[in-house]
């Protein structure tokens, strides 16, 4: 039986540091992916593939109201 695991499958920086405190990121995977901030928790949803909770941590926008300057 597989047990959740957490590991950066990306060791050259692929995953992106958190957007809302600048963690560093971890995909969790078991039957299932997800990435998570290991400080703040934020995360991505639950994915069948991979590559797929790779690209919503890395595609994310940051909400544009706290860009304004």
């Amino acid at each position: 039986m597989r047990t959740n695991t957490t590991r950066n499958p990306f060791p050259d920086g692929l995953l992106r540091p958190c957007p809302f405190c600048g963690g560093e990121a971890r995909m969790l995977y078991s039957y299932v992916h997800c990435v998570i901030c290991r400080s703040c928790g934020a995360s991505t949803t639950f994915f069948q593939d991979e590559n797929d909770a790779l690209a919503a941590w890395n595609g994310r926008r940051r909400d544009e109201t706290t860009d304004e300057e």
